[in-house]
């Protein structure tokens, strides 16, 4: 079974912490590196609170993805008209928030988005207004790829995410869910995304997922338990491409290269 570490969470960033506990950034030095460097970009100690600066180093990221041509390009290839969707939403979400922030006259904040707006520069207290939004599926698969994982989609979805149900559980659904939480597996319930760390059977013989949650807590699902409800995403995450998309990242925020 695939050993994942338990992170925590800033205001409404469950998605960027399951995202990384299944990153398992620590086992892969390449991705551990560049978390670090881009927390330094931003100046963010990684000294405390690790996994928390991280977060804020991920939707900086993304921020940054949606303008900067090397990032754009690599999304564009993957995500097509998505990725231009998500540029749509970012532009409607921030400009709300200079609205919000105006009215509450937080001038700091409305000042930051607007640099951003014109400038295209990237100030902490756009950065952290942006993350007080939950991530969705699209931007997590997007940031995903920038760390050299995959969304594996369902075909046999029908809601448009390609997430994983188990309405009629069947025999071979334990086989795919298992399958699925050794390459990094995500769940999300509504308002609120988590991280699968193993599937075991328990003294009553029942079947039981062991899950994540970024407030720090452990759950536990029955897999009989399990309803419609229960939205599961499947990762891949491969260090080859994971070594690419990391030159790719250092070149477009101009840090370091990683040695040969």
């Amino acid at each position: 079974m695939r050993e994942i570490p338990h992170y925590g969470q800033l205001y409404n960033t469950c998605g960027l912490s399951s995202l990384l506990m299944i990153a398992i950034p620590e086992k892969n030095g390449g991705l551990h590196r560049l978390l670090d460097d881009i927390c330094k970009v931003i100046g963010a100690s990684t000294e405390f609170n690790k996994e928390l600066n991280w977060q804020l180093a991920c939707g900086y990221l993304l921020l940054k993805a949606s303008f900067n041509r090397t990032l754009a390009w690599h999304l564009r290839k993957l995500f097509d008209y998505d990725y231009y969707n998500f540029k749509i939403l970012l532009n409607n979400q921030l400009t709300e928030k200079v609205q919000y922030h105006t009215n509450k006259m937080d001038f700091k904040t409305v000042s930051a988005l607007n640099t951003f707006f014109k400038a295209k520069i990237i100030k902490k207290p756009a950065l952290k207004t942006y993350l007080d939004d939950m991530k969705t599926n699209l931007e997590l698969k997007m940031i995903a790829l920038l760390f050299g994982g995959i969304y594996m989609p369902n075909a046999e979805s029908t809601d448009g995410t390609g997430c994983y149900t188990f309405d009629k559980k069947k025999k071979k659904d334990l086989e795919t869910l298992n399958e699925m939480i050794n390459d990094g597996l995500m769940l999300g319930l509504f308002n609120h995304w988590l991280a699968v760390k193993d599937l075991y059977k328990d003294e009553e013989n029942n079947f039981v997922l062991a899950i994540n949650d970024p407030l720090k807590s452990t759950n536990k699902i029955k897999f009989n338990d399990l309803t419609s409800s229960h939205r599961f995403y499947h990762y891949k995450f491969d260090q080859k491409l994971q070594k690419q998309m990391e030159e790719v990242v250092r070149k477009a925020l101009k840090l370091n290269l990683r040695s040969k």
